[in-house]
């Protein structure tokens, strides 16, 4: 049996879609992307925000993460983002629910690295 079926995300999205037609869409996409998120390995740091300024950021009406130095793996994120494109790009292997495609490319599958590699870059 393929990993992707055993894995226990996969298999409530699946029941979901089954139990809710309505739903299928958005949770076949949900199957592709989320183990690939719980399975990043980022390094992401702790934040240095204590309670007393948390409360005060809350109390002003600030976000949390307003004027928070956060330190960013640019190549991690780089890298999992085109690993998000491409699974969702990819044709459903045998015996798996078949796997979304955005609503654009129905005629044909966009090339996510050449779209990256082609963007400005900010």
């Amino acid at each position: 049996m393929p990993a992707a079926i055993a894995d226990p995300i996969v298999q409530r999205l699946n029941a979901l879609a089954q139990e809710s037609p309505d739903l299928a869409d958005a949770a076949r996409v949900y199957a592709v992307i989320l183990p690939l998120l719980r399975d990043a390995n980022l390094d992401v740091a702790p934040i240095d925000l204590t309670e007393a300024s948390a409360r005060a950021k809350l109390e002003q009406g600030l976000p949390l993460l307003h004027e928070v130095d956060l330190a960013v793996d640019a190549q991690g994120v780089r890298d999992l983002m085109i690993r998000l494109a491409r699974a969702l790009e990819e044709p459903p292997a045998p015996h798996t629910a078949p796997k979304p495609r955005a609503p654009w490319s129905r005629s044909h599958v966009p090339d996510a690295l050449a779209r990256y590699e082609s963007a400005p870059r900010g």
